[in-house]
């Protein structure tokens, strides 16, 4: 009888707790998924900028789009070095030592250095695909095209709450 009762009140107090949330999808981009976790990974890491959660999901969708585009025209990876200055900035950036940034951020130094080779590699693309246009001019047509990725593409956003 009192393994009843202590079992019945085990199950009241789970049942009374809240849900956690341990991660969701927010987003898929051509079938390629966003989690919750990548966007608070980026976010954590200061990799992504944006005031809120539903700004960093849309950085985040577009960043996917750019990608795709860049894999399509096969762009090259930049030099070592440059990612290298990157890694060291960024580190910089967090007001730490790359290594003790890194292991804060429970992250491997891969997953960072890839990130931002893959910052760079857009950097240049766009920098050559509106070379030709006037700078007031670029950030409207650089715009345009990202409408257009997103419009052959198909993005479905999964939350609307965070």
């Amino acid at each position: 009888m009192m393994a009843w009762i202590s079992l019945g009140v085990m199950l009241s107090l789970v049942a009374a707790q809240a849900p956690v949330v341990l991660d969701r999808v927010l987003a898929s981009v051509g079938g390629q998924l966003i989690t919750l976790s990548d966007l608070r990974t980026a976010r954590g890491l200061r990799l992504v900028d944006g005031p809120d959660e539903p700004a960093l999901l849309g950085v985040m969708i577009e960043r996917r789009l750019v990608l795709d585009e860049l894999r399509r025209f096969q762009v090259a990876d930049p030099e070592p070095a440059l990612v290298e200055g990157r890694l060291n900035g960024w580190a910089a950036s967090l007001g730490r030592p790359r290594d003790q940034a890194l292991e804060a951020a429970d992250v491997p130094l891969e997953f960072v250095r890839r990130w931002l080779a893959d910052d760079l590699r857009r950097e240049a693309y766009v920098r050559q695909r509106f070379a030709a246009l006037e700078p007031e001019r670029r950030a409207e047509a650089e715009r345009q095209w990202i409408d257009g990725l997103r419009n052959r593409t198909d993005v479905v956003i999964r939350v609307q709450r965070f």
